[in-house]
């Protein structure tokens, strides 16, 4: 499965998910990261990614309609309760530490 990462994720996170199997690009990559939430959606489908990883508290206002008009799409929201924004260093090793947990993102879900 490709994961798209959102432009508002820390880029580090582009090498932990490769660290783990994960198949990833950055939105700034597909020259996505200027678009509106259902935009970035619908153009990350069709360049074949069906996980969205982002920290955009927004996301998960436009996540039904999204989910509605994309079942096949999962969407992974970063809360800062779970990932507070810390120093770069701290940030990644908290992130590889709860990469560990989240279950495999599957069609039609937020997680």
């Amino acid at each position: 499965m490709k994961i798209l990462i959102d432009h508002n994720v820390h880029q580090g996170v582009f090498y932990i998910l490769q660290e783990f199997g994960y198949s990833a690009e950055t939105a700034k990559y597909n020259h996505l990261e200027m678009l509106s939430n259902g935009k970035l959606s619908a153009e990350a489908f069709k360049l074949g990614f069906r996980c969205i990883l982002t920290q955009d508290k927004t996301f998960s206002l436009d996540a039904k309609r999204v989910l509605e008009t994309l079942p096949q799409i999962s969407i992974i929201l970063i809360l800062p309760e779970y990932l507070p924004q810390k120093p770069r260093e701290s940030y990644l090793q908290r992130f590889r530490d709860l990469i560990t947990d989240i279950p495999h993102p599957k069609n039609s879900k937020i997680i």
